[in-house]
């Protein structure tokens, strides 16, 4: 007697009930993905360097910089920065080497 193999079933049609629990398994894959990217992301921020690590914590910031929040601290840091080029570092007024800026060129950048 001779064995003959079964063929494959790559054109048969799969049980609906199958279909549904595999689609239901993926879209809980999907979620679960999701939510641990999400805590990856937290984890991260916590991880990064410089201050802004310490954003969600006001605690944090009060401690290492006296500002009440991050908040705080970002609307003052973006109220000086643009005047940087024009200050002078202690080191500089130490050597000599510091130029004073025009008037006009500070009022300039206010109007």
């Amino acid at each position: 007697m001779d064995v003959i193999p079964a063929d494959h079933d790559y054109a048969s049609a799969l049980d609906p009930a199958v279909v549904d629990g595999v689609l239901c398994e993926n879209e809980a894959f999907r979620k679960e993905i999701l939510q641990l990217r999400q805590q990856v992301e937290e984890l991260t921020m916590r991880q990064r360097c410089g201050i802004h690590r310490f954003a969600g914590s006001d605690r944090d910031i009060r401690f290492f910089t006296r500002f009440a929040s991050y908040d705080l601290l970002m609307r003052f840091w973006a109220l000086i920065e643009p005047l940087l080029p024009s200050m002078v570092s202690v080191t500089q007024a130490q050597r000599g080497s510091f130029t004073e800026p025009s008037v006009a060129a500070v009022s300039a950048h206010y109007i």
